[in-house]
This record gives C-alpha cells, structure tokens and sequence, in this order.
C-alpha cells in the first residue's frame, strides 16, 4: 500500500472524527440553551405570580351597602385607589402582602385585598403547635390612637371576605363598611389591616399591613374608574 493511499485512509477517520465531536457539542450546546430557557421561564413565571392578583381579588365588589350607594349616587361613588410601597407584614419574612386599596368616603367603605404563599400555614402552624387553614384567618382594620402612646383604635365592620387561590398563592378580597375618615382635626391619619389566628395567642407576635395613609408624609390617591363589569347586579 502506497503512502497516498494510507494517508486517505487517515483523512476517513480525521472526518468521521470530527463529525461526531461536532453532532455532540451541538447537543451541548443545545442542552445548554434549553436548561437557560427554563430557568429564565421559571423565574419569569414567579415573578408574574408573584404580582399576579386574581379579578375577584382586584376588583371594586359591591355588598349591599356599596350598592345602596351606587344606587344613591347614581354611580358617581368617588372611589379612589391608593397604592403604599410597603405592604406588607414583615419586611424580612413576608408572611402576607397587601394590595389593590379601594377607598369610598362617602359610602365609609375599604377594600384591599390579601396575597400569601400557601406555605405560611404550614410555618405558622408549626410555630403554635395547630393545623391552620385560610379559614382560620381573622381581619380586622385599625386606625391611629387618639393620643400618643395610645393604642390603635378597631374600625369597621368586615361585611365581605371572598377567597381565591392560583399556583401557590392563596388571595383574600377584603371589604370594610362602617369606616368614619373623619375631616379636619378628626380626620384619620392612617389605618392598617390586622391579622390574627382564631383561638389563638400570638403573645408578641403581631401581623399587621398597612392599607391606608393620609398624612404629610403620605397621602397620595388617585381616581378609580370602574370598568363596564363592576356595576352592581340588577339581580
């Protein structure tokens, strides 16, 4: 055998070679790009639910004292929304976030809404020794003491409390009657959401969010304009 005829031989095998080298880096490659693709659609997909509120969560919900008022004001209601940058009830663990503030002076009316991993109440839970569900949740809201050093003072009347869930989350849609905001002097200066567990001592710990400022540090409000589905039934 000729030295030309070994040295083709040798290009066969060079070739074959490197064809496979390069079908198994363009399945690296490929695998690589797919593992990038999921971890970037993950954590997408957090943190969409993560600010994901459900409609029922969101929107303006209308009891029989809201309606009543709709009806009274043929619709023009005043309804304001107001967005506080820290709604939440502990800045390091998190345990519930508020959201979606809906504020009617007139009709002396609140709703929010409640957002919180499902897990809280495995954590809770273990913490007091009980097996907590989202029923076993109590709202309440309070405004500011009347004097320094006072204690906050319970207001309203909790006349609706609507659940929803999606993914991992669990939502609560908050609606407060019987609110008196006050004017002037009396005016109330802010007001938080209290979260307590039924039958249960807390002792120090305590739950509260924010849902409501109206003072010189804060007090920005903007109009809310009800979409063409949040009416009330003619039912």
């Amino acid at each position: 055998m000729s030295d030309f005829e070994r040295y083709g031989e040798y290009n066969e095998y060079d070739g074959e070679s490197k064809g496979k080298s390069g079908i198994v880096m363009l399945l690296i490659k490929l695998v690589i790009a797919l593992a990038c693709i999921s971890v970037v659609g993950i954590l997408g997909y957090r943190i969409f639910l993560f600010n994901y509120y459900p409609d029922e969560a969101k929107k303006l919900y209308y009891t029989d004292t809201l309606t009543a008022y709709y009806n009274e004001t043929d619709g023009q209601m005043g309804v304001l929304q107001q967005d506080y940058p820290y709604m939440y009830d502990n800045a390091e663990e998190g345990n519930f976030f508020g959201g979606n503030v809906l504020v009617i002076r007139g009709a002396g009316m609140l709703q929010c809404s409640v957002r919180y991993n499902k897990s809280v109440f495995d954590k809770l839970g273990d913490k007091y020794g009980i097996e907590l569900t989202a029923e076993d949740l109590i709202f309440t809201l309070e405004k500011n003491p009347k004097a320094e050093g006072d204690a906050p003072i319970q207001i309203g009347t909790l006349e609706y409390n609507g659940s929803a869930k999606m993914a991992m989350y669990g939502y609560n849609k908050l609606v407060f009657s019987g609110i008196d905001f006050g004017e002037g002097e009396s005016e109330i200066s802010w007001i938080r959401l209290r979260i307590t567990i039924r039958d249960v001592d807390t002792g120090k710990d305590e739950y509260f969010i924010p849902v409501y400022h109206n003072h010189a540090e804060y007090n920005t409000f903007e109009e809310y304009t009800p979409s063409r589905d949040e009416v009330p039934s003619n039912d």
